[in-house]
């Protein structure tokens, strides 16, 4: 209920009890406005109330008819002006004093509240309640009832999800209060739904088909315990099964895993003609509470995902080489290239981009005195935001080293997105070593390794199927 309905509704409700009190007047008898007497067949010529003896030759001493009262309308005002007053009473009563109002109402008035159009009043009732669960005095009965409005509302995906439902809902999930129904109910609407799956629009023959695999933000806690950890169980080309079974896809919390980036290798694409087709991906979902999935597993269940792209000729091109030189000082303002020694032969190199002004897709060289060495590519979108790419190296690098940018189509078809790129070269002279501290303990070094990507979306990872 909104303040201006319970308003409204004291209104009505006080003009019909009015209304039902005062009555109706029925009749066409005189009567005696002082004493409510009949004064039906009064002697001619008197002037005296025969009842009480007042005057009736008076102006508005006799009236015609009486009032009879409206029951009805009595009654139905006084359902409307009770509960409404009464609303508007509690609600005055914490504008004053808040924390005491939820302290001392009753525990049907703050579930009532916990669906309010009002954020403020959503959690402070939220908050209330957690307190009373955790205390042990809200009762099961209640947390039952708090949970199945709470599991509407995240059901419905018309409705803006509040993160602080989810924190309520973790809450008692961790107390054990949740019916194991709704605590299984919760997780799978938290997580179905969230995954995206992303592939290169078009591919030639005989190249591997890359994709992204990901999740988006979930309905749930602001700060989730949910795991979700995704197996893939069934790779599928145009409804033909071409896989059975592979490593784990993904895992992290749930809503913030982000991306993984995979391909889909050349033998398994081998027959397809040119023209379109269709990739689908069949995931075992689990869900835990925590981040071992043997520990405390809530809910599992399977999902398909789908993605198109087509097959062209090889003399059809895929990506766009753009020559524009003008946009040299741009592109190069958009880049930044640094250096971290982490001790003898442990080199990592970084490169961060921000408003690229185009698509860059690049083989990354390191130069020095004596050598040079590719160590893999990088690709930038048109318009990256804080992206960085990071490179770790084995080999002996001096204080300062030279960066060579040397565009690649081969890099700018193994993105997703990429349809072109800036066909020119950037060189990046007398980058400075900064000293980066020594590794963790037992960290693994490889010769060559991409370490992250882009910052304005959770960090991906390369797993070759």
């Amino acid at each position: 209920m909104t303040l201006e309905l319970a308003a409204g509704l004291l209104i009505v409700g006080a003009l019909w009890a009015l209304q039902g009190w005062r009555g109706k007047r029925v009749g066409d008898h005189p009567f005696c406005r002082r004493c409510g007497f009949d004064l039906f067949g009064l002697p001619a010529g008197s002037t005296a109330c025969s009842e009480c003896g007042a005057d009736v030759q008076q102006r508005k001493a006799v009236q015609i008819g009486h009032r009879v009262r409206r029951t009805g309308r009595l009654t139905l005002g006084l359902a409307l002006l009770i509960p409404a007053g009464l609303y508007l009473g509690m609600m005055a009563y914490g504008a004053w004093n808040p924390a005491a109002m939820l302290r001392q109402a009753p525990a049907w008035w703050l579930a009532w509240q916990v669906d309010s159009a009002s954020r403020h009043t959503r959690h402070a009732t939220l908050d209330e309640l957690s307190r009373r669960m955790a205390a042990g005095t809200l009762g099961q009965a209640n947390v039952n009832r708090v949970a199945g409005l709470i599991l509407e509302a995240q059901g419905n995906a018309k409705r803006t999800w509040d993160p602080a439902w989810g924190d309520f809902m973790e809450r008692a999930g961790s107390l054990k209060l949740l019916k194991r129904d709704d605590w299984k109910r919760y997780a799978r609407q938290a997580t179905e739904g969230t995954l995206w799956l992303k592939v290169r629009p078009m591919i030639h023959p005989g190249d591997a088909l890359p994709l992204e695999l990901g999740n988006k933000t979930a309905r749930q806690a602001s700060q989730t315990r949910l795991w979700l950890h995704g197996t893939v169980v069934g790779v599928h080309l145009d409804q033909a099964t071409v896989a059975n079974a592979m490593p784990p896809a993904l895992g992290g919390i749930a809503g913030s895993i982000g991306w993984i980036t995979q391909e889909i290798p050349p033998a398994w694409l081998a027959r397809l003609e040119q023209g379109p087709h269709r990739l689908t991906l069949t995931l075992k979902i689990d869900v835990t509470q925590g981040a071992v999935p043997a520990a405390a597993l809530i809910v599992s269940y399977q999902t398909e995902l789908d993605a198109s792209f087509v097959v062209v000729s090889a003399n059809t091109p895929t990506v766009t080489p753009i020559t524009d030189s003008s946009l040299r000082q741009a592109v190069k303002r958009s880049l930044m290239v640094l250096g971290f020694d982490h001790g003898p032969s442990r080199m990592n190199i970084q490169i961060s981009a921000n408003q690229t002004p185009v698509d860059l897709a690049y083989e990354l060289w390191v130069r020095t005195d004596k050598q040079q060495w590719k160590l893999g590519g990088v690709s930038f979108p048109k318009g990256a935001k804080n992206f960085s790419a990071g490179f770790q190296d084995g080999h002996s690098i001096p204080s300062r080293f030279d960066v060579i940018l040397k565009p690649s189509a081969a890099v700018a078809e193994s993105t997703v997105d990429l349809t072109s790129y800036w066909n020119h070269e950037i060189i990046f002279r007398n980058v400075a070593v900064e000293d980066g501290g020594p590794l963790p303990p037992g960290a693994s070094w490889p010769a060559t390794r991409p370490i992250s990507q882009a910052t304005t979306r959770p960090r991906p990872e390369k797993r070759p199927w």
